[in-house]
């Protein structure tokens, strides 16, 4: 989870009275999306680069009798180790240091067979259930809206290292921020050296209540976002995440 604070960066729009005060009292926008059951999804992905040095996997043809799969796999010192009855196939025991992937094309070959191949290794991704994140291809891309699968940011296989510290604070210079918006609220980053609505300068900085950032095209202390854009750059890099709600920030 990483903090954000809001700096406005907006432009003058013809005829507006630039000093932001028309903001203030503003209604947030929330997404109105059903909160689903909190828990962290869990997804499977194989690695081709990776798999097992002394074990395969076989199916064998429906006619190829248990003897007969037998003394094929004599010929290349398998065994049986056991069967896998959720998918049909075999796992076939081998000394270390066959060649895997020349063993399965050679039994695939074989008629009596219906595929082998090597025993790939399968890493678990942690996966947000924030409903909308299977949206975010550039986070986790699976072809999901027409794009390539896999040009994306990696985000899930990070994920199951870091998502993120509380520590790390990230200034937006854009728009201003929906500070009260349901996906954003639990990270914002709040000013430590301001009393919230008290009135006061406490920090001496020059702006009174600048809680969470500053509006300095408005000259002040409110960044609530009047755009959009800057709390959709903020929510992409700290919206909270596994909360069921909305989208998934790269920082949880």
């Amino acid at each position: 989870m990483s903090r954000t604070s809001g700096t406005s960066g907006k432009g003058r729009i013809p005829g507006r009275e630039p000093s932001g005060k028309a903001r203030k009292g503003r209604k947030s926008r929330r997404l109105g999306l059903e909160r689903l059951e909190e828990r962290v999804l869990l997804s499977a992905a194989v690695d081709q680069s990776r798999y097992a040095a002394d074990t395969l996997l076989v199916r064998f043809g429906d006619q190829t009798a248990p003897d007969e799969q037998a003394q094929l796999l004599s010929q290349y010192n398998g065994t049986v180790e056991r069967q896998l009855g959720l998918v049909g196939a075999t796992v076939v025991r081998v000394p270390e240091g066959t060649d895997i992937e020349a063993m399965a094309s050679s039994l695939t070959a074989d008629p009596r067979v219906e595929w082998a191949e090597p025993d790939y290794y399968w890493t678990l991704n942690a996966v947000p259930n924030d409903p909308r994140f299977n949206e975010l291809w550039g986070l986790n891309n699976t072809g999901q809206l027409g794009g390539t699968p896999d040009a994306d940011i990696d985000a899930p296989e990070a994920w199951d290292v870091f998502t993120g510290d509380s520590s790390v604070v990230v200034a937006v210079i854009d728009t201003g921020i929906d500070y009260n918006h349901e996906d954003l609220a639990a990270n914002m980053w709040r000013n430590p050296g301001e009393i919230p609505g008290d009135g006061i300068d406490n920090e001496g900085n020059g702006y009174i209540d600048d809680v969470y950032g500053i509006d300095p095209w408005g000259d002040d202390s409110d960044p609530m976002d009047d755009n959009d854009h800057g709390t959709h750059v903020a929510g992409t890099i700290g919206a909270v995440g596994d909360n069921g709600i909305g989208v998934v920030g790269v920082n949880w």
